[in-house]
């Protein structure tokens, strides 16, 4: 890939990370934080839906996407499969004699349960036009597009703090609302070549059964992987409340800056690779990518370590345990971007059901792990829980994609992550002394 579109490809990332940056104390000042583990609890239930919506499809799209010959057929057999799931299982939940308002917020309302739907669908649909976007590279779009989602939101939530006498956890739901639909018709400019004309085409059935071959093993993968990235805010929920899960949330949200590199990286790699696969690059080029990917992460490890300790100047009193928390929150965009690096194998080789088994492995280990240091560490337990799953799931994948492609020279790497994982134990054992 040109040096120019791998700049603009980062500068939709970075943007995003340093506008998160200014979102998140703004809420932490001006919202309870009852309302700040809500929000986290709503951003958890709309990646499920996305999760369960896109049935993996979304998946086999960047990987078929320069094999196939017509791409407006693919970009249908992508999206139409799941759209219908997802309005099925929508039209039950409302058939159930339950307040889900209620169970998910602690707050009785409908409205708030139509905004999160209308979330869930504006998600769905700008996720699969993005990846048109992103497939066609168009560099410059695809960042405004995460930009935007971002930027929007800031204004959104600014303007509720500006206007309302005391912002609730109503104006963030309608600001995330807001935000979605202005980036949705954003999304629908930028690639109305491809859905004006999705109509004129039909699902062929071979391809579908092709796609859903390499996706099928990716739902339980996906689900699994939720369950990693989110039980914890639940487990927090049951176990200490929403004050507890605010601050744990606002420490994850401080720890999404580190998914610049994530974000980056799987942005530009992961497509780049399967093209050089199917052009039979050189695979000595991937182990020195993997050298530097490895080399970038473990040094922002260590400096997010070093630094934590400034946000105790830009955070309210009741956030002061956010910035040891911070140093084994940082794990799962980390290790997962170090996963896609190292265990890239297993996607060239259409070996899905490793990245399903290391989702499993890893769902496990954050459950148990939850259960056993969230009574005893609160927030800091479950940080430390996510950092033994994503440390699981990158030891797998890296594994498995070793068996079935090729061995990366990984040594170094797996010294260094062990040793940041150690520290991050011996850190937060510091809470644990307080607490007793």
């Amino acid at each position: 890939m040109q040096l120019k579109k791998t700049i603009l490809f980062s500068i939709g990332p970075i943007f995003s990370a340093l506008i998160a940056l200014i979102t998140v104390p703004l809420i932490a000042y001006f919202f309870s934080a009852q309302d700040v583990g809500r929000l986290s609890i709503l951003q958890a239930i709309i990646s499920f839906s996305l999760m369960i919506g896109t049935l993996g499809l979304d998946q086999s799209y960047v990987r078929e996407f320069h094999e196939s010959e017509d791409k407006i057929r693919l970009f249908k057999s992508a999206v139409f499969p799941g759209l219908s799931v997802l309005i099925i299982v929508i039209f039950f939940l409302f058939l159930l004699p339950i307040s889900i308002s209620e169970i998910l917020f602690d707050l009785k309302s409908e409205l708030i349960l139509l905004l999160l739907i209308l979330c869930i669908f504006l998600s769905f649909f700008s996720r699969f036009l993005s990846l048109v976007v992103r497939m066609e590279e168009r560099a410059l779009a695809f960042s405004l597009n995460q930009i935007f989602t971002k930027l929007f939101f800031l204004i959104f939530i600014f303007s509720a703090i500006y206007l309302l006498e005391t912002p609730m956890f109503f104006s963030i739901v309608t600001a995330q609302v807001f935000s979605l639909l202005l980036v949705f018709v954003f999304n629908l400019w930028l690639t109305r070549k491809t859905w004006l004309y999705i109509f004129k085409t039909y699902i062929k059935k071979s391809e579908l059964i092709e796609m859903l071959k390499f996706s099928i093993p990716l739902i339980g993968s996906s689900l699994a992987f939720w369950g990693i990235t989110t039980m914890d805010r639940f487990f927090l929920k049951a176990l200490s409340g929403f004050e507890e899960l605010g601050i744990y949330s606002v420490a994850i949200n401080f720890a999404g800056a580190a998914l610049i590199l994530q974000l980056i990286f799987s942005t530009i790699w992961v497509p780049t690779v399967y093209r050089w696969a199917s052009s039979k690059i050189d695979e000595s080029r991937i182990q020195k990518i993997v050298n530097y990917i490895s080399f970038a992460i473990i040094t922002i490890w260590a400096f997010i370590g070093m630094f934590s300790w400034i946000l105790n100047y830009i955070l309210p009193d009741l956030y002061s345990k956010v910035p040891i928390i911070l140093i084994a929150s940082v794990a799962y965009p980390l290790l997962y971007a170090l996963s896609d690096a190292c265990g890239i194998g297993v996607g060239i080789m259409r070996k899905t059901k490793y990245v399903l088994l290391g989702s499993l492995f890893a769902l496990l280990i954050n459950a148990v792990g939850n259960m056993i240091l969230i009574p005893k560490l609160g927030s800091g337990g479950a940080a430390l829980a996510s950092a033994l799953a994503f440390l699981c799931f990158f030891l797998v994948r890296t594994e498995y994609s070793a068996r079935v492609w090729k061995r990366l020279s990984l040594g170094k790497t797996y010294v260094f992550v062990f040793l940041l994982i150690f520290l991050c134990f011996l850190v937060n054992l510091k809470e644990l002394s307080i607490k007793e």
